[in-house]
């Protein structure tokens, strides 16, 4: 706790005064502000699990700590460069370990896991689509609450870290933990090719009133 009180005041104190070294590298080879939020990160991370902690809370610090370093106008340049390095390496790396964690065995041995499968991957738009299409009501058209409701529904990341964390704490067996694992990777598979095909070819601003009032009766009632 007194770490973080100390690390809390010094960035604080510090946002004013930020790194010019920071900013003149970002365009060159040495790229010390990507290399700097790079070692911050395992360095806090491990700092958390020594200490007991959260490591999610370890890679927040290192964001609010490097938020507080840059300057107003070195964050977008900044952000594009995190995102690739994050998207490009990490995260990938995170689907590649946790697809070989999944216990394909566990999730096959029983018709119950295949069951719990589709119901978890049913629930997934039940409990994440439908405050889409109540929320949304509004604002857009049935065919895009559903596409939004759809879009919504995929989960992996959070179900990924769940199952870890209660299989790790003997709070959840291995079938479920596979079968919950197996629906999410479904959801990020098959929810955004269905929203996809839901997509309106219509030109942006063009709405079904405008569009119709611009054809005539005949071509309407063809259509």
């Amino acid at each position: 706790m007194a770490l973080a009180v100390g690390v809390a005041l010094v960035a604080v104190r510090s946002s004013a005064r930020t790194l010019p070294l920071f900013e003149s590298t970002l365009e060159k080879s040495s790229q010390l502000a990507v290399r700097w939020i790079v070692v911050l990160v395992f360095a806090l991370v491990l700092l958390a699990s020594e200490l007991g902690l959260d490591l999610l809370l370890g890679g927040f610090a290192a964001g609010l700590i490097t938020r507080q370093v840059l300057k107003a106008r070195e964050i977008p340049a900044f952000d594009s460069k995190l995102a690739a390095v994050a998207f490009g390496v990490f995260i990938p790396f995170f689907f590649v370990v946790s697809g070989m964690q999944l216990d394909v065995d566990a999730l096959f041995a029983s018709p119950s896991g295949v069951v719990k499968l589709f119901v978890f991957f049913g629930l997934f738009l039940v409990v994440r689509g439908t405050p889409a299409l109540v929320l949304y009501r509004g604002v857009l058209d049935r065919r895009g609450r559903l596409r939004l409701a759809l879009f919504t529904s995929t989960q992996l990341p959070l179900v990924l870290a769940i199952t870890t964390l209660a299989q790790d704490g003997g709070h959840m067996r291995s079938s479920t933990a596979a079968s919950l694992v197996g629906a999410a990777v479904l959801s990020t598979l098959v929810y955004p090719l269905v929203a996809l095909r839901l997509r309106d070819d219509r030109p942006s601003g063009v709405s079904v009133a405008d569009d119709a009032g611009t054809r005539s009766p005949s071509d309407a009632v063809a259509t």
